[in-house]
């Protein structure tokens, strides 16, 4: 008989990696208070793509989580109801969802309006 992955030993996985996605976090906020300087040298285009990959990271994370829930819930899954529910059922992935999406959205809420004011312009 074999056996498969102990549960505390994903746990202290999704632990970990969420310990390294906060600490990434911090390093990119940190960096981001020299962000619109940097930003003046460069074209348009790569402004938008700095832009845009602050949004689209969290995004493919969170549809690979939600494709890998449907997957395990198959037909019964509900898009709705599992949102309502999810932190009581799924509560380490909810945090890792949070931690893994909010600030990068966050980031890049802050850059767009910065980019939109005028604030990247030499």
């Amino acid at each position: 008989m074999t056996e498969g992955w102990s549960v505390r030993y994903i746990g202290w996985g999704l632990g970990l990696f969420v310990l390294a996605l906060s600490t990434l976090h911090v390093r990119n906020f940190r960096a981001l208070r020299g962000w619109t300087e940097h930003a003046k040298q460069w074209s348009t285009l790569r402004k938008i793509w700095d832009v845009a990959i602050s949004f689209l990271i969290p995004t493919v994370i969170l549809f690979v989580v939600f494709s890998q829930i449907k997957a395990f819930y198959g037909y019964r899954f509900n898009l709705t109801y599992q949102l309502l529910i999810m932190s009581r059922t799924l509560g380490d992935i909810t945090v890792l969802m949070l931690v893994g999406s909010v600030p990068d959205y966050v980031q890049g809420l802050i850059k767009l309006f910065w980019v939109l004011t005028g604030k990247t312009r030499p």
